[in-house]
């Protein structure tokens, strides 16, 4: 029977062409071809899935260079604007961090300068001395007082009395006794504390400029009709926010 079959002649079928009427969009596409089309493009929305839960659970202070040459299509790349609230919350978090620096730093310039000692600079201090009566301290002499010579009184520092002038004075004709010098390393231990002294007052004066600064700013983004003027005694590059007078209910 099959070679019967084969020996009857049969109509040969053949793949329909595109129409005239479409003619200008090429071949017409068959099953196969839709198929190939479909799972290629069903292959690529999956990759494209994936990359975008990658990239909704990926952390957005992660950076690296390739970073710059990478993009993803469709995705939402607009910046969430914080609101003025959470804004004025970040800058008084800002100032706080500022004066709570600035505190740190003059604690350590405190100790600094209660470490060093200012020699031949003025006292801050005054010496107090107790009387009983108004009469003593119209009567009083502070030479006298102190037993030291007046020309002394200002030192604040190695202020002898008149005892050890006296024996100074019978130890030099037989002896000359030299003036005591500092060493080279003690000269440069004062030398790197001064430095970072002197590094300190300029760390503390940049932060408490820094804390007016921020402070003017924080007090422009408040609520109420304001404006800036340039203070009478301010630092300089700050200008002062007066806001208008209201009435208050």
């Amino acid at each position: 029977m099959s070679s019967l079959r084969n020996a009857v002649k049969r109509s040969t079928h053949k793949e329909r062409a595109q129409p005239a009427a479409r003619h200008k969009y090429g071949l017409l596409e068959k099953k196969k071809d839709y198929l190939k089309r479909a799972r290629h493009h069903q292959k690529h929305e999956a990759v494209l899935q994936v990359l975008r839960e990658k990239a909704e659970g990926k952390n957005p202070d992660e950076f690296y260079q390739a970073m710059q040459r990478d993009q993803l299509h469709g995705a939402d790349t607009k910046k969430s604007r914080m609101s003025d609230k959470e804004i004025r919350s970040l800058k008084t978090q800002d100032l706080l961090h500022v004066q709570l620096a600035s505190s740190r730093h003059n604690k350590r310039l405190e100790k600094l300068r209660r470490d060093l000692h200012f020699i031949g600079a003025p006292a801050a201090s005054q010496h107090t001395v107790f009387v009983d009566s108004p009469g003593e301290v119209r009567s009083f002499d502070a030479a006298q007082h102190f037993d030291t010579p007046e020309e002394l009184l200002g030192r604040t520092f190695n202020r002898p009395r008149h005892g050890q002038l006296d024996d100074e004075a019978g130890t030099a004709a037989s002896a000359p006794v030299s003036a005591p010098r500092l060493t080279s390393k003690q000269a440069k231990r004062t030398a790197v504390a001064y430095q970072r002294l002197l590094e300190q007052q300029q760390t503390a004066d940049r932060l408490k400029g820094t804390a007016i600064k921020l402070a003017a700013k924080r007090a422009a983004g408040g609520k109420g009709s304001k404006r800036q003027v340039e203070p009478p005694n301010g630092v300089s590059g700050v200008k002062q926010v007066v806001f208008k007078r209201v009435r208050q209910r």
